[in-house]
Order: structure tokens, then sequence, then C-alpha cells
């Protein structure tokens, strides 16, 4: 077993980069044909909500402020009303009023409910779907009853009530990615090869010439033995005769 220097390293790429071209080529070659006549796409939907706590805005002279307690508690709210949009009973409501056609569990297990940020009181709703027009369907769905839903929570939420602040008129392509999915398959296998390499260059002994031996020691190379064998084919008539 040897060590493997920098220039080692360099040394190997140069030496196999056709094999390790070709490994990306085919590799791509096959992300790309997956991605595009194999996967499945999925779309996309989304729906955002409004929470705040309800309490109105303080007056002070001619100006109107919100006070910093409310700005918390709505903050607060916005977390508690993403636990409830991840409840079963509310996805069993929903599947109800789709007559049953998906499962609770599926439409819990396609849907992403999360705030936009720590800092925000809008809660982006995310349903996927294999049709990009079913997928609208549900999420603008999900936000009518998610707002009638938590409006019938008594005593949980007080005079508040969420707001749809924007339907979902459009899907977007979620997956694949076509273009990440065969750069990133083509790089890892290019990758892994190498690594292939490496380790053969790690545990391989042998000294395969003057290049090879100056590569791994760092001492001066005085002369090489002659493959004696190779001059006597050289000098040979074909016969058995040498000259």
């Amino acid at each position: 077993m040897q060590n493997v220097s920098i220039f080692s390293l360099f040394r190997i790429a140069r030496k196999r980069w056709m094999i390790l071209m070709a490994a990306f080529v085919v590799a791509a070659a096959i992300a790309f044909s997956y991605c595009t006549f194999i996967a499945k796409p999925v779309y996309g939907a989304t729906v955002s909500l409004l929470a705040t706590n309800g309490v109105p805005a303080q007056s002070d002279s001619a100006t109107q402020k919100v006070l910093s307690s409310d700005v918390q508690a709505s903050l607060s709210l916005a977390d508690t009303i993403v636990d409830i949009l991840k409840t079963n009973s509310l996805y069993e409501e929903i599947s109800s009023r789709l007559d049953g056609e998906i499962g609770y569990k599926t439409l819990a297990a396609n849907t992403t409910v999360k705030r936009r940020g720590d800092d925000t009181l809008f809660i982006d709703i995310t349903y996927c779907d294999s049709d990009p027009q079913r997928a609208m369907k549900i999420a603008n769905l999900f936000a009518d009853t998610a707002t009638e839903h938590i409006d019938n929570i008594p005593g949980l939420i007080g005079n508040s009530d969420p707001s749809v602040m924007s339907y979902a008129y459009t899907a977007k392509l979620v997956s694949p990615h076509t273009f990440r999915a065969t750069v990133l398959v083509g790089l890892g296998a290019t990758f892994l090869l190498y690594c292939v390499f490496i380790m053969i260059e790690i545990l391989n002994n042998t000294i395969n010439g003057e290049e090879d031996f100056t590569s791994r020691y760092d001492i001066p190379l005085l002369g090489s033995v002659p493959d004696f064998d190779e001059a006597r084919r050289a000098r040979s008539d074909g016969k058995g005769r040498y000259y």
C-alpha cells in the first residue's frame, strides 16, 4: 500500500480521463432518459393563509399602533394554526368533501404546511399531485376547509379568523428536475469511478516505468533494467535466429 499525493491524483485523472468522461456521459444519459420517459411529473399548487389574533389596533393620539404583545400573540398563533392544519381531522374533512376520491392519509402525505418565515404571519399550504388541475383544486379546497375548520374550534383561537390571502391559479413542476438530476448523477458516477481508480492505485505496488517510480518515491532514478525478452524478440528474424 502506498500514499497518494495530489500529483498522483492528477496523474490518475489524466490517465483515466477518457473512461471517466464515458462514465459521466453514460450515467447522465440514463438519468436524463429516466426523468424524460419514465418518471411521472409531480406538480405543486400553493395557497396562502394569514393568521392574526384578532385584537384591534390600539389608539395612541391621532395614530394607531399595533402593540408588541399583539404581534407576539399573532406569531404564536401562527404556529398553533400550522399544527392544526396538520391534524388528521382536517384531512378527513377534506377527503369527505372529495367524496372519498382521495384518502386522508394520501392527502396528508402530499400536503406541505409551513410558515413563510419565523417573523411572518403568512402560512403556505402546498399540495402535490401528478395532475396540475387536481393539485390546484385540492389546494383551494384545503384553504376554504381550513378556515372553516379552525373557526369551529371553540375557545382555541378566540375572535380571530385566518384569512385566505391567495388561491392557487397555477401549479408548478416539483419533480423531476431533469437538468439537475442529469448533472448530479453524471458527476456522482464519475466520482465513484474515480474513487475506485484511486483505491486500485493505493493497493497496487507494481512499478510501471520511470514515471511511475519518480511519482511514488522522492529519490533520483539512476537507471533502469531493459526488458531482454522484448529485445530478443525485436532482433529475431522469425526463424529462431538472432542477429
